[in-house]
């Protein structure tokens, strides 16, 4: 091996100092005018440079050379962890009821009762991941009369009430000879008051047998049987008022109908007629008795004797 093919052999490392000295020993049968240190110091120093220039460890004349130093590991940069995934929350409700009533609907018949539901406050919280709330269940009860063209009997000693007209008067406020069952005739007379009751009596239906009795609970139920997204807490109980307001609607409904489909045989209404006769057939009765002392009063004019 030549000193010049030991030389391009030093890429893949550095030479055996062994190798170098004994190539070296040959090379210098052949110039035998070079001093043969000058050669040796003039192969280290050809052996450092390479291992600086190709990052292989330096010539230190005691091994043949070794592989290129790995690579100083790196530190990677800190990473934002990804938010977490938004998930279901379920809800935990406590429900209040607030009634209001007013005398401020136009109805086309003698009278209506129209109840509406609505949360118009609930306060939340997240707690042991469940939503808390707190609701309040609006019950508004919008209700009115109709006279429909009828004269309104106040008592039965009204001014107008005459022997010739107390019978018909009487017999259209009479609750016992209407089509159905305590529902007076109203052909020409009507009694407010008793329509009045009548359409109240819907509201104290509603209010205290079914709100107060099965509708705070199924207000509740509902609620709680929803979830809501964690991210979304107060858009998703917003989104679930219109919800819930329309199953407290629906068991309003089923309350009042009582399982009958026919008008008359709605539970509400059986219990509103009821309500309303109470006034009708009294003042029936007191427009017949008025009446006939009317009659009496007359015939006693007419013939003195």
């Amino acid at each position: 091996m030549s000193l010049v093919t030991l030389l391009q052999r030093q890429r893949a490392g550095a030479p055996a100092r062994e190798q170098v000295e004994e190539v070296t020993r040959r090379e210098l049968a052949d110039t035998p005018d070079r001093r043969y240190d000058a050669v040796v110091a003039g192969l280290k120093r050809a052996a450092r440079q390479h291992a600086e220039a190709t990052g292989t460890s330096r010539f230190d004349g005691e091994s043949g050379g070794s592989a290129p130093s790995a690579p100083a590991p790196t530190t990677p940069a800190p990473s934002t962890p990804a938010p977490a995934a938004p998930t279901d929350l379920p809800i935990v409700a406590t429900i209040t009821a607030n009634k209001v009533v007013t005398n401020d609907a136009s109805p086309s018949a003698f009278g209506v009762m129209n109840p509406t539901f609505s949360f118009p406050t609930i306060s939340s919280r997240v707690e042991d991941n469940k939503v808390v709330i707190e609701a309040t269940l609006n019950c508004a009860y919008s209700w009115g009369v109709n006279a429909l063209g009828r004269t309104d009997v106040p008592s039965g000693s009204a001014s107008f009430i005459t022997a010739a007209n107390y019978k018909s008067i009487a017999d259209d406020l009479d609750p016992d000879l209407g089509t159905h069952t305590n529902e007076a005739r109203y052909a020409n007379y009507w009694s407010k008051k008793a329509t009045e009751d009548h359409e109240l009596e819907h509201v104290r239906d509603d209010w205290e047998d079914f709100v107060n009795v099965s509708g705070i609970t199924l207000a509740k139920t509902t609620w709680e049987g929803k979830t809501v997204k964690s991210d979304q807490v107060s858009a998703g109980l917003d989104k679930l008022k219109s919800r819930v307001s329309r199953a407290i609607m629906a068991g309003s409904d089923a309350h009042y109908m009582g399982g009958a489909s026919n008008y008359y045989a709605r539970a509400g209404e059986v219990k509103a007629f009821a309500v309303g006769a109470a006034v009708e057939r009294p003042l029936a009765a007191a427009i017949r008795t008025h009446g006939k002392a009317l009659e009496e009063k007359e015939e006693h004019t007419s013939d003195p004797q």
